[in-house]
């Protein structure tokens, strides 16, 4: 695509890209082949980079100056300074959920979306990272969402204040690999994840029982991924029941933090780690595609 260019011009994209903390951490010779496939784009105040709705025909890697996104053409409160415009939606397989403006003079990298597919397609690392990214800005636009309104904390995907019938006394008995399955398809971040994926997590995911008043604390650590399968318990955020998460965001945004949770009644777990979870997403790139979705969905709103 840039075959002719001067080596100043490609230089100067090099310098541009490893700058940006999304790709900081590529080896030189992937952000060359990054730089190589970009081509330089100068937005002037108001001129449009993506339109709400379509699909992503191009990423754009922000290297100065400030996007604004709206939705359903309102301006969508708490962006913060964007790193890119259609990365998220593309490894996701979305279209755009935002139309994004320049604010001001915006100079950008771009790259074909069929491009930036082949790349995450080959280098987990990248995608990792893209994954991380959707992480931590889902993590923030759920923050939001709880600041404006705190009983949305109750319908926050993995945060769920769920009654369950039954005795308080009743023992809890062991899941089998189906019932596995089950609970991490009922889950909101894996609902749409193929069986095979959650069929390799399964399996990597330990079961913990807890008695009423037994409390499970987790230290500030690598994430560890914790999935209630049935009874109710409390955390410093409230009450949880089935269905309702801790750490999956946390982890996949290497932003873990220590949980401590007390069993209400006969509680039952499954709790695996972060690593558990990458290493699966690693050989199940669907898996990855999935739970994007589900991030981009949330910081959508």
């Amino acid at each position: 695509m840039l075959d002719g260019a001067p080596p100043g011009g490609l230089g100067e994209r090099l310098l541009a890209l490893r700058g940006l903390p999304l790709l900081a951490a590529l080896p030189a010779a992937e952000l060359a082949l990054v730089a190589r496939l970009s081509r330089e784009r100068d937005l002037q105040p108001g001129e449009t980079l993506a339109v709400e709705g379509d699909s992503v025909q191009a990423v754009q890697l922000i290297v100065s100056g400030q996007v604004t996104l709206a939705r359903d053409g309102r301006p969508v409160p708490g962006a913060g300074v964007l790193e890119t415009v259609g990365l998220l939606p593309l490894a996701a397989g979305l279209p755009h959920p935002f139309t994004a403006v320049a604010a001001d003079a915006v100079h950008a990298l771009e790259i074909d979306a069929e491009l930036v597919a082949e790349v995450l397609e080959d280098d987990f690392g990248l995608f990792a990272r893209v994954l991380q990214l959707g992480a931590v800005a889902a993590l923030a636009a759920t923050a939001r969402a709880t600041r404006r309104d705190p009983a949305a904390e109750a319908g926050r995907p993995g945060a769920q204040r769920t009654t369950i019938a039954g005795s308080p006394g009743k023992a809890l008995a062991p899941l089998d690999a189906a019932e596995r399955l089950l609970v991490l398809r009922g889950n909101t971040w894996f609902r749409t994840v193929p069986l095979d994926s959650l069929a390799a997590l399964a399996k990597r995911l330990e079961l913990v029982q807890l008695r009423p008043d037994a409390e499970l604390t987790v230290p500030r650590g690598p994430g560890d991924l914790l999935l209630l399968v049935a009874g109710r318990a409390s955390t410093a955020a409230g009450e949880l029941g089935p269905g309702a998460a801790l750490g999956v965001l946390e982890g996949l945004a290497d932003a873990s933090s220590p949980i401590a949770l007390r069993a209400l009644t006969p509680v039952q777990l499954l709790r695996g780690s972060a690593s558990d979870l990458f290493d699966v997403l690693e050989d199940h790139p669907a898996m990855g595609r999935a739970l994007l979705a589900e991030m981009v969905r949330v910081i959508a709103g």
